[in-house]
């Protein structure tokens, strides 16, 4: 064999061994490259024939496109919570999102009309995030137990994803819009303020 001809398998082995060696390979996305992980860590591989590898490559390769369709496809809305007086993001704060059809929340909650319900805590950066699924929702209602107006609102999902919308949830708080975060499509921004130890006191 001359020197700078492939062993048996040689080919396949590379993937497998720039994998081990830490080499970089350009993958499409991060869920391809879970594959590709997944892939290296499969010490049988290295061993196994040449078309053996392959078709696990191939199975690999397959199940991150899915992952990758699905992840890219599903669009979502996001809900930001600022304070009223300074635009700052309003974290750890109990919130529920519902994405419901039909002419009122009880009425779709009687007649399995509630789509996808989200219950969590707002992010540092004051944010929530609710998936929507395939067939888009009518409407989507928020509300918080940790915010001074103890917040809910009923808003169109159609108009959230087509332009988003700034919610003042208290009208008799005066806002300085100024330091208010611009609002982008399919986001909430929320503006309102969280509730103290002190306003908890009867």
């Amino acid at each position: 064999m001359s020197r700078n001809a492939l062993p048996r398998h040689g080919a396949c082995r590379s993937v497998s061994d720039a994998l081990y060696q830490g080499t970089t390979l350009v993958v499409p996305n991060r869920f391809a490259g879970i594959g590709l992980w997944l892939l290296a860590m499969s010490k049988p591989l290295r061993n196994a024939s040449c078309s053996h590898s392959v078709g696990k490559l191939a199975g690999l390769f397959l199940l991150a496109s899915a992952l990758s369709h699905t992840a890219v496809g599903q669009q979502i809305i996001t809900l930001r919570f600022v304070d009223y007086q300074t635009g700052k993001p309003i974290s750890n704060i109990r919130v529920t999102g519902f994405l419901w059809n039909g002419a009122s929340m009880k009425s779709a909650a009687r007649h399995q009309g509630v789509m996808s319900k989200v219950s969590t805590r707002t992010t540092a950066d004051g944010t929530i995030t609710i998936p929507i699924p395939s067939s888009t929702p009518e409407h989507l209602t928020i509300s918080s137990i940790d915010t001074i107006d103890q917040l809910s609102t009923d808003l169109l999902v159609s108009q959230v994803l087509t332009t988003g919308l700034a919610v003042q949830a208290d009208a008799d708080n005066t806002v300085d819009w100024k330091l208010m975060p611009a609002v982008s499509p399919g986001e909430v921004v929320i503006i309102t303020r969280k509730l103290t130890a002190r306003d908890r006191t009867p």
